[in-house]
C-alpha cells in the first residue's frame, strides 16, 4: 500500500521535481567586485543564446533599428562583438551612474519577493528576472535560458549565458509508467541550469586622450611711437 501511494505522488509531481527542485542556485561573482548584475530571462535570454559568441544580439539590433541607421554606423556595430555593443549601450545609457550596485541590489531584492513561478512568468514577458551587485547568488528556474549582464562604471560590460542540461533524475518517471515526466517538462525540472558559478571580469575602459589645448592667438607687439 505505501509502495502504491509513493508511485501515485510521483505520478503526480514528477521525479525530477520532487527530488531536485525546480529551481537552481547559481553563484555570480566580478572582477572588480561591486559590479551591477542584471539577470534576463524570456525572449533576450533564447536570442543571446542563438548561437555560441551571441552575435544574435548584435544581428537583431542592426534588424530592428533597420533604416534608422546610417550606413557607416551599421557597418561599425555590425563589426563590434557583442561585449562591445553592450558596452557601448550600457555607456551611452549611462546605467554605470544611474544604475548603481546598491540601487541594483535593493531593486532585485525587492523583485525576489515575488514568488518564483510568477517572477518566471514576467521574466517571460518583461525579460527582467532580477539585478543586484556581485558577488550575489541569485536562484532561477531551471528549464529556460539565461542572459547575464554585468557592468560597473570606468569598465567594459560583459555578456553571459546559461543554457540547460538534461536532468537524469527524469529517468525515474519510467517506475510511474511516464507520467510524472509530463509534470517535469511543465516545471522545468528536467534540465537542470548547465553551471552553479559564473564568473565575469570586467575591464578598465581605456581613459580618452586629451584633446590639446590651442595656445592662445599672440598680439603683435605696438610699434614705438612715431613708427607706423
Amino acid at each position: 500500500m505505501r509502495l502504491l501511494l509513493v508511485t501515485l505522488a510521483f505520478a503526480a509531481s514528477g521525479c525530477a521535481s520532487i527530488l531536485t527542485g525546480i529551481r537552481q542556485d547559481v553563484l555570480v561573482d566580478a572582477q572588480p567586485p561591486g559590479a551591477t548584475v542584471v539577470v534576463v530571462g524570456g525572449l533576450p535570454a533564447s536570442v543571446a543564446l542563438t548561437s555560441e559568441e551571441v552575435f544574435g544580439i548584435k544581428d537583431t539590433l542592426v534588424t530592428l533599428l533597420g533604416s534608422n541607421l546610417p550606413p557607416p554606423t551599421r557597418a561599425r556595430l555590425l563589426a563590434l562583438t557583442p561585449d562591445a555593443l553592450v558596452t557601448v549601450l550600457v555607456t551611452s545609457l549611462q546605467l554605470g551612474q544611474r544604475l548603481p550596485a546598491d540601487k541594483a541590489q535593493a531593486f532585485g531584492e525587492t523583485i525576489e519577493l515575488i514568488p518564483g513561478p510568477v517572477r518566471d512568468r514576467l521574466s517571460d514577458y518583461l525579460g527582467l528576472e532580477t539585478m543586484g551587485a556581485a558577488p550575489r547568488t541569485v536562484t532561477l528556474g531551471k528549464g529556460r535560458p539565461w542572459a547575464l549582464v554585468a557592468f560597473k562604471e570606468g569598465h567594459g560590460a560583459r555578456l553571459l549565458t546559461i543554457k540547460t542540461k538534461f536532468n537524469w533524475v527524469t529517468l525515474l518517471n519510467i517506475l510511474t509508467l511516464g507520467l510524472g515526466a509530463i509534470v517535469d517538462v511543465l516545471t522545468g525540472a528536467w534540465r537542470n541550469l548547465a553551471v552553479e558559478e559564473l564568473h565575469f571580469s570586467l575591464d578598465p575602459l581605456p581613459s580618452p586622450i586629451p584633446l590639446p589645448v590651442p595656445a592662445p592667438p599672440v598680439e603683435p607687439a605696438a610699434a614705438p611711437p612715431g613708427q607706423l
